[in-house]
């Protein structure tokens, strides 16, 4: 039966994968776990130390009433031997296969490893034995024959220098298509972009002149205040001096007024005295 790879392969990486391996899966799945994104050289240097029980694999998961270890700075971890050398085995298999491809070996690291559970078969007791050779219960020496997949891609790494100067080329290809691109579109195309530049800049003047009438309605309200007792003191003393006007044209005509009535009664007063004067004469 054949298995997909639960990653996209490319044209720069190398597959291989295990299949119906009697290997435990949680510790593969660890063992790939501590590989992954590595170098190769890295990768085969802790598969082989961990196979000889030198340094321990440190266990991220499935890791209940494991010890500490003071390799992994106190961490939890374990010596999963057939592990190791069964994965071992497959990275060895992937780089042959990237030397078939024409990969550069010395710029190989591992791009993706991970572990499955594949089939469980059923075990069978012959024959009954005794509690001292089985026990009871969960002390019972009994468990099914499992099996594991695994499958691990190896890719060649780019160097920083090269992705630069990709991304540069790439940047000038798109420069060059976007002018092809205008020289097609004609003189339309720019009339909208003048448009729309227009537009841009009515709308930034807008908004200058909202955020100046924003900033004069933030002002503090006590200057509100003595501008507005400063506009009604002068209003104020504008109705003072136009009542005082009022008042000095009403009594300058009162004085207009009052003139000829005293010469009409002075002249009566005369006319009175002459008369007075002539029968006395008589």
């Amino acid at each position: 039966m054949s298995y997909k790879y639960s990653v996209k392969i490319e044209e720069k990486d190398a597959p291989a994968q295990l299949k119906d391996r009697n290997i435990s899966y949680k510790d593969a799945s660890q063992v790939c776990r501590n590989i992954r994104g590595k170098a190769v050289k890295e990768a085969q240097k802790i598969l082989e130390e961990c196979a000889s029980i030198k340094t321990p694999i440190r266990y991220y998961k499935f890791k209940r009433g494991i010890g500490h270890r003071s390799q992994l700075g106190g961490k939890q971890g374990r010596f999963p031997v057939k592990e190791c050398k069964e994965i071992l085995r497959l990275l060895k298999e992937a780089v042959a296969n990237a030397s078939h491809k024409g990969l550069d070996e010395a710029a190989l690291y591992v791009k993706h490893a991970a572990a499955y559970k594949q089939n469980t078969f059923l075990r069978y007791r012959k024959k009954w034995l005794g509690a001292g050779t089985l026990g009871y219960g969960r002390f019972a020496m009994w468990a099914n024959y499992v099996t594991a997949r695994v499958e691990l891609v190896v890719s060649e790494r780019r160097i920083q220098k090269e992705e630069k100067e990709i991304k540069k080329k790439e940047q000038e290809e798109e420069k060059e298509q976007k002018e092809r691109e205008e020289m097609k579109e004609g003189s339309k195309t720019k009339r909208k972009r003048e448009k729309k530049a227009v537009e841009e800049e009515q709308k930034r003047e807008e908004t200058k002149v909202m955020e100046k009438k924003e900033e004069k309605i933030k002002e503090p309200k006590a200057i509100k205040k003595k501008e507005q007792k400063g506009e009604n003191k002068k209003k104020k003393e504008q109705k003072k001096e136009k009542a005082k006007e009022a008042e000095n044209k009403v009594a300058g005509d009162k004085t207009d007024d009052e003139k000829p009535k005293k010469k009409k009664e002075k002249a009566v007063k005369g006319e009175g005295e002459e008369g007075n004067k002539n029968l006395r004469g008589v």
